[in-house]
């Protein structure tokens, strides 16, 4: 076990303090209202000594959507666990990402900030890869469980089909809804009664149309989730959803 020696500890400390810094400015104030010199104002460091710890506040915030999709990644392999056929265990998958959005808003916010292209280009060619690797991560859990459909009969691909679509469409739906929910899309102009409830409806008319056994009018998906939430993520559920158990 490494034993972090004190200066060690006090830079770490330093920098914890500023990314929370960071991050209340950010939800507060915007992308323009972080400033290195109000992170300075507020943690009375010198902005020289926030640089040593991040070179431009774009590495403030990739710093902070990195944890965000660390974490993120963390619920969605937890899911990947559920024993179930693959389409349920894939339903896991959405029930994670539900959660983290559910308990974990502000973070959504921040990626739609960090994917934009002023922030990205700033960020040093070498800290790049950081960007992606989390999303990369999820959607190899999402193909290996397209591939495990196909092996054991759940799932046949048409000619021309391919486990990368299927994972994209989900991916589309499931990033794409949740973001126009915490965003500014104008859903009330839908009359939407569960924008979330639609989310999951979207994704098994993607599923039902590629085949994907068992199809959504043969099997109770709706009884596989509370099974997700209770036996996957029950205190998560409790704080998403309250009561005792996963409503």
């Amino acid at each position: 076990m490494t034993i972090q020696t004190r200066k060690q500890r006090e830079l770490r400390r330093r920098e914890e303090l500023f990314l929370q810094v960071a991050r209340r400015l950010l939800l507060e104030r915007g992308f323009h209202g972080l400033t290195m010199d109000r992170i300075a104002e507020e943690t009375e460091y010198s902005k020289g000594t926030i640089y040593l710890h991040f070179g431009c506040k774009e590495e403030l915030i990739l710093e902070l959507g990195k944890r965000s999709r660390r974490q993120r990644l963390e619920l969605i392999t937890r899911g990947v666990t559920f024993d179930g056929r693959p389409r349920e265990r894939m339903v896991a998958i959405g029930v994670a990402v539900d959660i983290h959005t559910r308990l974990f808003p502000d973070d959504v916010r921040i990626w739609e900030i960090m994917n934009a292209e002023s922030i990205i280009e700033k960020i040093p060619a070498d800290r790049q890869p950081d960007l992606k690797a989390s999303d990369i991560a999820v959607n190899d859990l999402l193909i290996g469980l397209v591939n495990d459909a196909i092996a054991c009969g759940d799932l046949v691909l048409r000619p021309g089909d391919s486990p990368q679509e299927i994972t994209f469409g989900l991916w589309a739906i499931t990033d794409g809804g949740f973001a126009a929910i915490l965003g500014n899309a104008p859903l009330e102009h839908l009359n939407l009664r569960d924008p979330y409830a639609a989310i999951f409806k979207n994704c098994h008319v993607l599923g039902d149309g590629y085949g994907w056994h068992p199809l959504s009018a043969e099997w109770d998906y709706d009884a596989t989730v509370e099974r997700i939430r209770r036996e996957i993520f029950p205190e998560e559920s409790r704080l998403a959803f309250g009561g005792g158990e996963a409503a």
